[in-house]
């Protein structure tokens, strides 16, 4: 049983409290003693002093949690205690405490600070935590000094200078000089930092000191000083001791000695400033607002001290501070130095608060609030789903179906069951007794095919079977038997046509009733029908069934396969009416041309050359339906007309699902022959530079004579060369020309050879090298006559035969 322990907490508990006793008893006895571990829960008691303390700090100005500043309680050496005020409704406060498991030892003489196993050098440890660590022993290991504070004095400064700060004895000298001797027990003072302020008045205040602790100081606190000092008006020397505090971590601080009082007090002036800046909370999981979907997660947040206004680093995270709580209650989390966790099992569906607190070493308070949802999102879990009765099922019998249904999450809400029986289907509400469900199907008649549906209270939908298929309940049937003719039927149609075929269904067991019957097909040929496809059979009743085929008039030809599957209830197994359709569906594609004229081209349908087609004269063939590729010859030669024809789409692609023309559209392109006369004469350059051309395509003809000859003319043939009378052409004489391709043509550039003028050169010339009148009237003739020279063969032009006349006329 769990026992709960009332401790008070007093000053020098070590003999009253055993340490590191695993044992728990119903009463505080000190040879089984106790051990304080957060895993436990206690009240303690505080001391009336401590009281005083908590009932000052309500009037704090804190909204939420006061403390925990001086609230650490030590019982006996190593084990804490940290209580906190914390405000609630109507104004009033509640004192909580909670037991930290941890292990202090501080040693004077070596200065080793341990904890959780682990040991620092209190040299190397940061401020403020050396610091508030020695003053912690001294506050409640060690006899605290006298607290007179009525009997203090408004303190008088004493004005001097120091002599020697590192002596003893230390000789202050000013306005009056005063000698006194300042004992200091194992030489701290450089340690310390003791230093004289001065003088007081006379005859009353005869020495006032000034501790100084700060980060210079080192190994100092925790331990104590002692000062001599000497009344004017009395023989006896005097010694006070004076201890440093928790409170004096950071600061300077007055000490006063006077001759009524002889007591030594610290007075706080000039305070070095404090971390106030509270720790940072961050990080949190669950995110505030979310939504989880399971019972079980691990609550998380982060923390931080942030440097001070100063910029020097905080005092850091106290993890004994650390509280979480988890919808107003306490959990037993896990802290570390920058994180706090805890897992948190079996939580209930619907909205959690988490609080968390946390402090630094300096006391300062952060506080973290937020909330999350947790949601149920899981089905209902069906299984062991039985039947009864086990066994043969017959007609007639009752069925009944249980199953355990369970629903971790909101709960279950309620079950229902489909079924589909004898082609009808209904559903009824099951009866659940605690996880066991369960349902009740009363004279079934046929094969039972049924679904379980489970919901919880959060609309959540669980399903048996968890697939689409259903789960089957077969049942015993009398057994009957039926006849169907034909038992085959092959048929061939025409792609848009329709025939009927008759099918015959017999009982012919004459055994009790067979009942309902349906037909389907087995492969779904929409264009194959049958009908009726339910019917009711009776023993020795014949049925007659219409069975259409429909072939639609763009489906592909081919042979087509489906099966009627007859079923009839009370009847193992199924009949089943083979059916095979060849199609036939052909369709007229017709092939035409445009701009071949009547020059014919090749046609291939699908690589297979199917003949010839023009202008005037198209191709039909008769096809199946289906896709085919159609191609022509790309160009067609007409060499007597010196023309080509070019397809520019020679080969097209068509879908023959009904009678289709398509038809390849020719353009005309001209041949162009270009010739030297004589070869050797020079050369033509033809641009473009090609041979066919598009009708009406314009041409750049260029011609460059040879060496020791020269350009004379164009000659242009229509279509090809035929004679040489000028009426079979016409001449040019620009060079460069441009011609237009209107109709084939043949160009010859006429080149003529660079001779004398004598186009004769006959030696036998009656005037020798004078034009005879004989010779004119010859060149007339062949210049009249277009002839060559009857000696050179050279051509008379008109230009040559004006020279001709004038060389004539002078001799």
């Amino acid at each position: 049983t769990e026992t709960v322990l009332t401790l008070t907490a007093k000053m020098n508990l070590e003999s009253e409290i055993g340490l590191e006793v695993e044992a728990v008893g119903t009463e505080l006895d000190t040879s089984i003693g106790a051990r304080i571990s957060k895993a436990d829960s206690r009240s303690f008691k505080v001391t009336i002093e401590e009281m005083e303390r908590i009932e000052s700090a309500k009037e704090s100005d804190d909204p939420e949690v006061i403390g925990p500043g001086r609230g650490d309680v030590f019982i006996g050496e190593g084990w804490k205690i940290k209580y906190w005020i914390k405000k609630i409704a109507g104004g009033k406060y509640v004192l909580e405490y909670q037991p930290v498991d941890a292990t202090i030892d501080i040693s004077k003489e070596y200065g080793i600070y341990q904890y959780d196993m682990k040991a620092y050098d209190i040299k190397k440890l940061p401020e403020p935590l050396r610091s508030k660590l020695l003053a912690l022993d001294l506050a409640y290991g060690n006899e605290r000094p006298p607290d007179d504070k009525a009997k203090l004095k408004e303190p008088k400064k004493i004005h001097g200078d120091i002599t020697d700060e590192y002596a003893e004895t230390i000789t202050i000298s000013g306005s009056r000089s005063i000698e006194f001797e300042i004992e200091v027990k194992e030489k701290l003072a450089t340690k310390l930092g003791l230093k004289i302020l001065g003088e007081g008045a006379a005859g009353k205040v005869r020495v006032a000191a000034s501790l100084e602790v700060g980060h210079a100081a080192e190994q100092s606190y925790g331990e104590s000083v002692t000062v001599g000092y000497h009344l004017e008006d009395d023989e006896q020397d005097d010694y006070i001791t004076m201890y440093i505090y928790e409170d004096l971590a950071y600061g300077t601080y007055l000490f006063i000695v006077d001759e009524h009082s002889r007591t030594s007090l610290p007075h706080e002036f000039n305070t070095i400033p404090r971390d106030n800046i509270k720790p940072e909370i961050y990080d949190v999981y669950p995110e505030e607002g979310s939504t989880i979907n399971s019972t079980s997660i691990t609550i998380y947040a982060r923390y931080r001290d942030p440097p001070c206004n100063d910029g020097s680093k905080g005092t850091g995270i106290d993890r004994d501070s650390v509280e979480l709580m988890l919808d107003g209650i306490p959990v037993p989390y896990e802290a570390e130095i920058d994180h706090v966790s805890y897992d948190a099992e079996h939580l209930s569906f619907g909205k959690h608060e988490v609080y968390l607190t946390v402090s630094d070493r300096e006391g300062n308070v952060a506080e973290k609030t937020w909330a999350f949802e947790i949601v149920d999102e899981a089905p209902p879990n069906i299984t062991n789903v039985m039947i009864s009765p086990h066994g043969e099922i017959k007609i007639g019998d009752d069925v009944i179906i249980t199953a355990v249904i369970e629903d971790e999450g909101s709960g279950l809400d309620y079950a229902k069951i489909v079924y589909r029986m004898n082609s009808e289907e209904r559903e009824e509400e099951m009866i659940c007794i605690g996880k066991s469900c369960s349902v009740t199907i009363e004279n079934v008649q046929g094969d039972i095919y049924y679904k379980i549906y489970a919901y919880d209270k959060a609309g959540n939908e669980g399903k048996y079977p968890t697939d689409e298929e259903w789960a089957k309940i077969p049942v015993n049937k009398p057994v009957a038997e039926i006849e169907v003719t034909p038992e085959n039927i092959k048929v061939t149609v025409k792609a848009g046509e329709s025939i009927e075929k008759i099918i015959t269904v017999r009982e012919v067991s004459n055994e009790a009733g067979t009942g309902q019957c349906t037909v389907e097909k087995a492969n779904n040929i929409e264009w194959i029908t049958v009908t009726p496809d339910t019917f009711s059979l009776n023993p020795g009743e014949e049925i007659t069934l219409t069975l259409k085929i429909s072939p639609p008039k763009d489906i592909v030809s081919g042979e087509y396969t489906e099966y009627l599957l007859i079923t009839c209830e009370n009847i193992r197994g199924q009949k089943s009416v083979e059916i095979t359709v060849e199609v036939s569906a052909k369709y007229k594609l017709t092939v035409r041309t445009s701009g071949l004229k009547d020059n014919m081209t090749k046609v291939w349908i699908n690589d297979k050359f199917y003949g010839f087609v023009n202008d005037t004269q198209p191709l039909e063939v008769s096809l199946n339906s289906g896709e085919y590729i159609v191609k022509v010859e790309q160009y067609v030669y007409d060499d007597a007309r010196m023309t080509r024809y070019n397809c520019t789409k020679p080969e097209n692609t068509i879908n023959l699902n009904s009678d289709k023309e398509i038809t390849f559209r020719y353009e005309s392109e001209y041949k162009l022959i270009v010739k030297a006369q004589p070869e050797n004469g020079g050369k033509v350059e033809v641009n473009p530079n090609k041979v066919w051309f598009r009708e009406n395509e314009e041409v750049t003809l260029k011609a460059t004579p040879n060496e020791g000859f020269e350009f004379k003319e164009w000659r242009i043939y229509p279509y090809g060369l035929k004679c040489n009378d000028s009426k079979c052409f016409f001449t040019r004489k620009e060079n460069p020309t441009k011609i237009n391709m209107d109709r084939p043509k043949t160009v010859v550039a006429i080149f003529n050879p660079i001779e004398d003028w004598n186009p004769w050169n006959d030696s036998d010339s009656d005037g020798g090298e004078k034009i005879t009148t004989a010779e004119l009237q010859e060149a007339i003739h062949c210049w009249l006559n277009d002839e060559p020279a009857p000696k050179t063969g050279a051509e008379i032009t008109t230009e040559r035969l004006q020279e001709v006349i004038h060389l004539w006329l002078q001799g």
